[in-house]
């Protein structure tokens, strides 16, 4: 999977970041959490219903 330069959605499980999904623009990336239903607790953190925490940001590491 290529995720070179993209905004990258982490899920958080366990105490560990792990890639959920990508986007080539940040708006992208955020207009999917907010339509998903979660709800946003700060400025770069959203919620879903069970308690799982989602973060984004940008992919400055190439992935081979």
């Amino acid at each position: 999977m290529k995720v070179f330069k993209k905004w990258l959605i982490y899920g958080l499980s366990n105490g560990k970041a792990r890639i959920a999904t990508s986007f080539h623009k940040k708006e992208d990336a955020i207009d999917a959490l907010n339509s998903a239903g979660f709800k946003r607790l700060e400025d770069n953190l959203w919620e879903d219903r069970i308690g799982q925490r989602f973060f984004i940001e940008k992919n400055a590491k190439e992935y081979k």
